[in-house]
């Protein structure tokens, strides 16, 4: 399709792209290597997965394809948003770093949502 804008245009997918790599520079400085192996390797692969499936999907040629893998992508936010609690429950992430990843899933995950219902 000549008028798709590429996904680096995308506001949500600029937005995963920056929480994997948070996620990967906060997990890549803990010490404590049970953590790393248990919360920070979950962690990691599902912020990662974010934008990898909305790229994926991206490019396909039908719009099922398409609302399918952001659906996927929106489960892999959600997932990590959960992990994010889970590193603040357990004193891994700082209420700074807290605080600016939350931030960055209270406008990713509605604006997501609101891509895939006007996914026609």
């Amino acid at each position: 399709e000549g008028n798709l804008k590429k996904i680096e245009d995308l506001r949500i997918f600029q937005i995963a792209v920056e929480i994997g790599e948070d996620v990967w520079q906060i997990v890549s400085l803990w010490d404590d290597k049970f953590a790393k192996w248990s919360i920070g390797k979950q962690w990691v692969d599902c912020a990662d997965g974010i934008s990898a499936t909305m790229r994926e999907g991206y490019y396909r040629n039908q719009k099922g394809d398409l609302r399918k893998f952001f659906r996927y992508a929106l489960a892999s936010a959600a997932e990590a948003e959960h992990w994010l609690q889970k590193a603040y429950n357990r004193n891994l992430v700082n209420a700074q770093q807290y605080r600016q990843l939350n931030q960055k899933f209270q406008h990713l995950i509605p604006q997501t949502i609101n891509f895939i219902n006007k996914i026609q």
